[in-house]
């Protein structure tokens, strides 16, 4: 058996003991006192109560009283990984646990069945504005979707398909579509706000692409690509998405997973609307570019933010394999990168009883993991990323620190 099989075996037993509700790096964000601290406008404030929560997962939840909660998003993450192990797998019970697991995430739409498909975040969420629990999210909507468009394409059935195209429906109607000029759009994050958010903007762009091709029509394509053009005339110099786009970026905000968002729905983007109007390969390959040369280690290992090894968030280990793995094409050693990443955090990062850690910190007196099993941020897209990985590793088991 090879070390990602195992590996991922590990995990999905954990997740068979535990289930998959669980805590969330954002759920303490929406206790009251939490919520009354956040809405200071202090920036020192506001990094200090980023690392207690970070640096003490256990002891927060445990004071504040934070009960676990069950996300759509882990459970199509989870049912995205049963489609692709299907794929290389003989194992029987793979296509009943991505219908169990999508059957659940229709459940949990925050939208009356009649009136289409849309999901959220479990819990309150405090950001800029206050979202309530119950939100449309563009981002966790994409996240679902994906899975119904996964399993539409390995089975054929229709019924997926008509799931992610009333997704996409409802984002195309319900966010707000912002007019930059000059053929630039901007979808909002929810229905509540105005943010400009390149990642959340180019995943909706990304749904709406497949499923115009997908299902063989041109419905979004003016949409899709005014949102590619916003994203794409914001892109530095040196190849970096940054994360708020103009106007609402005050302070530069670089970091691993979303960058990687970034580039995956680029990619995505650019083999769903073949013909388009607009060219991302220079754009996609600059930004890759820069993600490879800031966003990884000396030795190869994911870092959260460019150049600085101080710390290695999980999210940014469970976002980097699917990169490699999806845009190998386009990636220098692409293979020997990915092996590394994946040995590194199976050797790292996952627990002897098959859980991820949440975060290593680096410091000069070594390192300190974080070991706490966050489900939607950690074991859901780590068991996404393991099963992508499950056929383009090297089956051969090594060390992680080689």
């Amino acid at each position: 058996m090879s070390q990602v099989q195992s590996s991922l075996d590990r995990l999905e037993r954990w997740i068979r003991r535990q289930g998959v509700s669980g805590f969330d790096p954002y759920d303490v964000r929406a206790h009251p006192l939490v919520v009354r601290i956040l809405k200071q406008r202090s920036r020192v404030i506001h990094k200090l109560v980023g690392e207690v929560l970070a640096r003490y997962p256990h002891g927060t939840r445990r004071v504040l009283r934070i009960s676990p909660t069950t996300s759509a998003e882990t459970l199509a993450l989870l049912a995205q990984g049963a489609v692709q192990l299907v794929q290389v797998c003989d194992e029987p019970s793979y296509p009943a646990m991505a219908h169990a697991w999508l059957d659940d995430v229709v459940s949990l739409s925050v939208l009356p069945r009649e009136e289409g498909v849309g999901w959220g975040l479990p819990f309150d969420w405090q950001s800029r504005v206050f979202f309530p629990q119950g939100t449309i999210m563009s981002t966790t909507t994409v996240v679902c979707a994906r899975a119904f468009l996964d399993l539409h394409l390995l089975t054929g059935d229709r019924q997926p398909l008509e799931i992610a195209e009333a997704a996409a429906s409802t984002l195309a109607d319900r966010l707000r579509v912002q007019d930059e000029g000059n053929g630039k759009l901007c979808f909002s994050y929810t229905p509540l706000d105005n943010y400009h958010v390149h990642n959340a903007n180019l995943m909706v762009a990304e749904l709406l692409a497949r499923v115009d091709a997908v299902a063989s029509q041109d419905r979004y394509g003016d949409l899709v690509n005014g949102a590619v053009r916003y994203t794409l005339s914001d892109q530095r110099d040196d190849g970096a998405f940054e994360y708020w786009g103009p106007p609402d970026r005050s302070s530069s905000q670089i970091d691993h997973y979303h960058t990687a968002f970034v580039l995956r729905s680029l990619f995505a983007i650019s083999k769903a609307s073949r013909g388009a109007d607009i060219d991302v390969q220079s754009s996609l390959q600059r930004g890759i570019d820069f993600y490879l040369r800031h966003l990884f280690s000396r030795d190869g290992i994911p870092i959260d933010k460019p150049d600085d090894e101080s710390s290695t968030n999980i999210r940014a280990c469970a976002e980097a394999i699917p990169t490699l793995c999806e845009l190998a094409e386009l990636v220098p050693d692409s293979r020997i990168r990915l092996e590394h990443v994946v040995r590194w955090t199976i050797g790292m990062m996952q627990d002897e009883t098959g859980y991820f850690y949440y975060m290593v910190k680096r410091g000069r007196t070594g390192d300190r993991v974080v070991r706490f099993p966050f489900m939607r941020w950690a074991q859901a897209p780590m068991y996404y990323a393991l099963a992508v990985a499950v056929r383009r590793v090297d089956p051969s088991p090594e060390g992680a620190d080689d």
